[in-house]
């Protein structure tokens, strides 16, 4: 029952994040004026999500096989070691005045970790094995 009420709660999370960030789109691109307050909200819940989804997901991935674990470890070095390498080469290529490396790392550890691992954010113990 626990993991159902945390994979409601992960969905339920997710689906407001992608309305707020659609609406914040849509809001920006017909230059509306917003209330500070959503802005702030939706300030709240990014930093609550990005300190949710890493905890849920390594508490899942205790749960499951090794084998599964390994699997998405190396898929995500995979996909970190590439991006990394190739968003630098084509920085490198084509704009060597603004090669920053803290930002290249931190935005292909970011894509490789959600790309990885979003399965487990959703995991409720019967799906993996």
């Amino acid at each position: 029952m626990k993991k159902n009420k945390q994979l409601w709660f992960t969905s339920i999370l997710y689906s407001i994040f992608l309305i707020s960030t659609v609406f914040l789109f849509i809001a920006a691109y017909n230059n509306m004026d917003l209330p500070f307050a959503f802005f702030l909200g939706y300030v709240f819940l990014l930093i609550f999500m990005l300190l949710y989804v890493p905890v849920v997901t390594i508490m899942n991935m205790r749960k499951i096989k090794w084998q599964v674990v390994r699997k998405s470890l190396i898929k995500f070095f995979t996909l970190f070691i590439l991006s990394s390498a190739m968003i630098y080469g084509f920085d490198y290529l084509f704009r060597p005045e603004s090669l920053d490396i803290i930002t290249i790392l931190s935005v292909c550890f970011g894509v490789s970790f959600g790309v990885a691992f979003i399965d487990l954010a959703f995991f409720n113990g019967n799906s993996k094995s």
